[in-house]
């Protein structure tokens, strides 16, 4: 832009938020976009870049930052420009201070224009930033901005959007249309494009390991088929997949981070994915959604997993470099994605690119390559041992002795019975380097041993014991003789070794039990020194730019083999423990808090893999580790992250064995004192972990619309709570309250409403006993949006209406308007929405109903089932309006959400019938019957019978089937 009106013309580039800096900027043909300034319109141009630092990981702050670096930029200016030239800081120094003013909101009202920005038509809706208006001086602070100049501001904004430099109907076509007041953003469920930041590496840049040996003519075979740019320069037009199998330590995961390492130039991003758990996968592609830019971090977007997955694998398929559509550069980017130790190929489906033209996939897994076929993997390679000369110069390499020539001869010697494994030759050359042995002395310890068969007792065919062998070897001496370390190796054996951060197992440090943990900093420092030393172990940073510790399964397991079941027990228990000192439990009585996620994401695949190996352990290990309370509790906490996340399958499994663990130190409590004549002293704590853990059952069987047996775990959950305090008259536990008001909701979920009643009311009692004002209110939010939907079941609108609005009320006195703390508020409109529409109030109906979309968008995300259902009712409304467009797009969101799992068919079933509707109305016939039948079958498996009539395909029918939360 011209600043001044002078030969000299001036160029201020300011970059967008969150974009590349203009520097960098280049043409389709990738030259810099200075050489193609106009001559004749920008004569000798002074270009100036104004850097202002803002990224969007500010969140909530960004804005703020914005309109300061407004002041920023204007100090600049006028420092470019000098104070003696007529350019635009003459206006500020020759204007009234009422000019001075309604320039300044003209200008604030520009610099909005070019933030993000609300598309309401209310004024209210942009007054969001505290803009400085009416500063004559240059000072860095002035005073707030009055009511008067926000709303100025507002209307500002709302008037320079509607301006149009080319002809256009969209200016009335404002009032006409109402997807243009701000309903977009309710039928709008496509994530927004951003474009991705590349280059794009995770979780961080590959490094070439320095020790590498051979494998060169498999890293030439892999980039022949993977490199996504032929001969000819000419991009291959599809995904390339290959497979890289073989048992635990051939080298498979050192291959695949070679070939990333050696092609970060052909590839623009890198991904590498643990691929052991389903969980796992969906926690990092969340990651890398954030990392490439396709979200903000703490957004609603960023919390939905099922958003994030569809984000990464639809870039994926379609790699775009920007989605401006002023961007010349429309090539796609080359990508690698490596999916390491698969063991269930079947949770790769939802992860896996359909289609592509640019992208390359790797797998590792212990499976036989001729087995990828099955899953179409096209191409891969059962990966052997390193040849005798490879190993011994891996070996040479890792002792420092490539210079001596005795050693050359004789690690052949070595490398041939080590079997050419590369970790155990990497194991090997740590404890010859930890007890300066040579390749001699090496041998001669190995002829003793062998000789006195005290390493084995095995008989093994050649061919296996070429693969096993030296592995074994390896580890037994690798792990022997560990002055400082063995408390520190024996915990990380029972942790997920793809990634332990230091913090964890240094916040243990004098806190666990295990009598050889260090106890000290230093202690620590000395074990971890040792272990990396004598290469058990490697360090890196992981995607969270903290400080980790990876060790590889075979040493895992190798470490645990040579455990008694005593010690077993100890250092399982300590794993336990590192685990609860650093999980962020949830507050009793109040859940559904989001902030916590994010830790627990990292902690949760190490909770997994003590689940896993309890599960696989024998009888006599299990028989100990069932003891073990807070490895219950923790099981506990798990499966409540798991069920917030969605995933209630996994978290009933956790909650299973949690109650099966409990419910057995229970009984042996129990039989302890029985047998000594004696009181149960310690049973108060596995009592009250056993009470939450039919608490959970019983919310998870309430999220698949199952009230029997809801109804049966809460009812047991309730009278545990009255066991234990139902006597206190006042308190500051909530779970009694909210035993009370999930018992009635199981009540209401079987229309059994007289006792639902008396539950939520009863609930309301309890929460009055509470020694807190604020506390009492929050107890009872549950309680009262409960009652308030008994209620309104029962046709008492009145009353449910005032109980509604007391929670509303409450709700907005405790947190403000429209909170986003969590769901809680969305299922008070939702209700009211209801309420409203039984009144025969349809518009305060449809109001409601759309604040509660909105709501649970932003909360739990567009894929959440409470999200599908406020759709389906804000479609209905839809529908009455003749706004068919609009409904059709929230009820194909609603099919999405509801065809994830079968307790969803009721919801899935009116949702057709109202499609049917549509088309109908549009005249599509064909279509209308397809969705008909469609209804039809969802209903024959609600009432399990295949004689169903058309007749009988009702809103009011489906209704019945429907959760009582989502009518």
């Amino acid at each position: 832009m011209g600043i001044c009106s002078d030969l000299t013309v001036s160029l201020v580039i300011v970059p967008g938020v969150g974009t590349a800096l203009p520097d960098t900027w280049l043409d389709g043909g990738k030259k810099s976009w200075l050489q193609f300034l106009p001559d004749k319109a920008l004569p000798s141009p002074a270009v100036y870049q104004f850097d202002h630092n803002l990224g969007p990981d500010m969140d909530s702050r960004l804005w703020r930052d914005i309109l300061n670096k407004g002041l920023d930029l204007m100090d600049a200016l006028v420092d470019l420009r000098g104070t003696n030239k007529e350019c635009l800081t003459k206006i500020f120094e020759k204007s009234t201070d009422l000019e001075l003013e309604h320039t300044g909101r003209t200008i604030a009202a520009f610099v909005a224009i070019a933030t993000p920005h609300s598309r309401s038509s209310d004024p209210k809706h942009w007054n969001q930033p505290q803009l400085i208006v009416g500063a004559k001086s240059r000072t860095r602070r002035a005073r707030q901005a009055t009511a008067e100049d926000l709303n100025s501001l507002g209307n500002l904004c709302i008037q320079f959007e509607a301006l149009a430099t080319h002809p256009t109907n969209e200016a009335t076509d404002g009032t006409s249309n109402p997807r243009k007041d701000g309903a977009t953003s309710l039928v709008d469920f496509t994530t927004t494009k951003r474009d991705p930041i590349l280059p794009c590496y995770v979780p961080g840049p590959f490094e070439l390991n320095g020790s590498f040996c051979g494998r060169s003519e498999i890293l030439e075979k892999m980039e022949d088929y993977l490199i996504a740019v032929d001969s000819h320069a000419t991009t291959r037009r599809d995904v390339k997949s290959f497979a890289i199998c073989g048992p635990g330590g051939i080298g498979k995961t050192q291959v695949a981070n070679q070939f990333a390492a050696k092609n970060m130039n052909t590839y623009e991003a890198i991904f590498w994915v643990q691929a052991e758990k389903e969980t796992t996968l969906a926690d990092q592609y969340s990651f890398i959604a954030e990392k490439l830019g396709l979200v903000l971090a703490g957004t609603a977007d960023a919390n939905d997993q099922i958003v994030t997955r569809e984000l990464v694998r639809g870039w994926l398929e379609k790699p775009m470099r920007s989605y401006n559509g002023t961007d010349n550069s429309t090539d796609e980017v080359s990508w690698l994605l490596i999916f390491d130790n698969v063991n269930n190929f079947d949770i790769l489906a939802d992860f896996w690119p359909q289609h592509g033209n640019s992208g390359s996939i790797i797998v590792t897994s212990r499976e036989h390559v001729v087995k990828m076929k099955t899953y179409h993997i096209e191409e891969g390679i059962d990966l052997p041992p390193l040849k005798k000369e490879e190993a011994s110069n891996l070996l040479l390499k890792l002792t420092w002795h490539e210079d001596i020539p005795e050693e050359q001869e004789l690690s052949l010697e070595v490398a041939e019975i080590l079997g050419g494994l590369p970790l155990a030759m990497t194991q090997m050359a740590g404890v010859m380097n930890r007890k300066s042995l040579s390749s001699a002395d090496f041998l001669n310890r190995y002829k003793e041993e062998e000789s006195r068969q005290e390493l084995f007792s095995l008989s093994l065919e050649p061919k296996i014991r070429r693969t096993t062998y030296g592995h074994t070897l390896a580890t037994v001496w690798a792990l022997e003789e560990l002055k400082h370390s063995s408390g520190l190796l024996d915990v990380m054996s029972y942790l997920d070794p793809g990634g332990i951060y230091e913090l964890y197992l240094q916040d243990a440090v004098g806190n666990v039990q295990l009598s050889d943990y260090p106890k000290t900093t230093t202690a620590y420092q000395d074990a971890r020194s040792e272990l990396l030393d004598s290469s058990l172990v490697n360090r890196s940073t992981d995607r969270f730019h903290k400080s980790s510790l990876t060790i590889h399964r075979l040493i895992q397991d190798g470490a645990r083999a040579k455990m008694s079941p005593e010690r077993a027990e100890e250092t399982f228990s300590a794993a336990v423990e590192i685990l609860c000192l650093q999980w962020p439990a949830a507050q009793t009585g109040v859940r559904h808090h989001i902030a916590r996620w994010q830790e627990c994401e990292k902690l949760s695949p190490h909770i997994l893999r003590l689940k896993d190996r309890f599960a696989k352990a024998g009888s006599g290990f299990r028989s100990r580790w069932i003891t073990n309370l807070s490895f219950a509790t923790i099981l506990n906490e798990l499966g409540w992250y798991f069920q917030e996340r969605g995933y209630t399958d996994q978290a009933v499994e956790c909650y299973e064995i949690a109650r099966t663990n409990v419910e057995h130190i229970i009984n042996t409590i129990q039989r302890q004192a029985s047998a000594s004549q004696t009181e149960s002293n310690n049973i108060d704590k596995p009592s009250a972990l056993l009470a939450e853990v039919h608490n959970n059952l019983a919310g998870a069987a309430t999220e698949f619309n199952d009230g029997k047996t809801a109804l049966h775990h809460f009812t047991i959950y309730n009278k545990m709570q009255l066991d234990s305090q139902g006597a206190k008259s006042n308190t500051s536990d909530s779970r009694l309250t909210s035993s009370f008001f999930n018992l009635g909701l199981s009540y209401a979920m079987t229309e059994d409403y007289d006792q639902a009643i008396l539950s939520f009311e009863q609930a309301m009692v309890e929460a009055s006993k509470l020694l807190e004002p604020t506390r009492i209110k929050i107890a009872r939010s549950l309680a009262l949006i409960n009652l308030g939907l008994t209620r309104w079941l029962m046709g008492a609108y009145t009353e449910a209406s005032e109980t509604l609005e007391r929670a509303l009320a409450e709700r907005e006195e405790l947190l403000g308007k429209d909170d986003r703390q969590s769901m809680i508020t969305g299922r008070i409109l939702h209700c009211l929405g209801n309420v409203r529409h039984s009144q025969g109030l349809p518009e305060e109906s449809l109001g409601f109903h759309e604040r509660a979309l909105r709501h649970f968008k932003e909360t739990v995300g567009n894929n959440h089932h409470r999200t599908g259902n406020s759709c389906f009712k804000v479609a209905e409304h839809y529908v009455r309006l003749e706004r068919l467009d609009d409904a059709c797009e929230l009820l194909e969101q609603a099919c999405k959400i509801f065809d994830r799992h079968r307790c969803y068919n009721a919801e899935r079933g009116r949702v057709a019938l109202l499609q049917s509707v549509i088309s109908e109305r549009k005249g599509k016939v064909d279509d209308s019957q397809t969705q008909i039948q469609q209804a039809r079958s969802l209903y024959q498996t609600l009432i399990a019978s295949s004689d169903v009539s058309t007749d009988q395909l009702t809103f009011e029918s489906f209704a019945k089937f429907v959760h009582v939360w989502g009518r």
